[in-house]
């Protein structure tokens, strides 16, 4: 993995659940589990109509980054160049724990 390669900042969150003390129900929050640099490429985009008539576009991007500790699909990866939020779908993990390839889809109504 090329260092001149990893030239954006992006913020890896995982999601806790945290319980409301006066009526019990669950509230999710977004904590950050690693700031690094990545290599984000978009590699596809989709667009179609929902059932409700709205137009919705789902970009695939993928993200390298190094190896930072577990990564799962329930986690998510915001862009801090310009806040985008994406999707963790896939995980591969490289050679000698070189890092990560995330599979990442973001979806946006239009």
């Amino acid at each position: 993995m090329r260092a001149g390669r990893l030239n954006r900042r992006v913020t890896i969150e995982r999601k806790q659940v945290v319980r409301d003390a006066t009526y019990g129900s669950e509230q999710i929050t977004w904590v950050t589990h690693a700031e690094v640099a990545a290599e984000v490429r978009d590699l596809a985009a989709n667009e179609r109509v929902a059932a409700t008539a709205q137009r919705v576009v789902t970009r695939l991007t993928r993200v390298t980054v190094r190896w930072v500790g577990a990564i799962t699909s329930d986690m998510r990866v915001r862009l801090n160049s310009d806040g985008r939020l994406l999707q963790i779908v896939g995980i591969r993990e490289l050679p000698k724990r070189l890092g990560y390839e995330l599979d990442c889809e973001e979806y946006s109504g239009a």
